[in-house]
């Protein structure tokens, strides 16, 4: 079985590509562009500002879709396993 961010990742790339040019013009987003580019596989910190994460970090794409995954296949699992 192939690992989902095989299949995932590489679509999660391609729509990052889409708005990254438009992210770097852009003067009034909320964290670096930096973060945008970590964010697709990991938790980038927050400042403790009003932004997205106000502190706590932005889960990744990456870590997301592995956490979800992992939830949807325990309660979604056959009684007994």
């Amino acid at each position: 079985m192939t690992d989902d961010w095989e299949r995932l990742g590489p679509i999660a790339s391609k729509h990052q590509a889409l708005i990254a040019g438009v992210l770097k013009t852009d003067t009034r987003k909320l964290s670096s562009f930096e973060d945008f580019e970590k964010n697709l596989t990991c938790t980038v910190r927050g400042g403790g500002g009003p932004g997205p994460g106000g502190g706590r970090g932005i889960i990744g794409i990456k870590e997301f879709a592995d956490q979800r995954r992992a939830y949807l296949l325990k309660v979604t699992a056959p009684a007994g396993k």
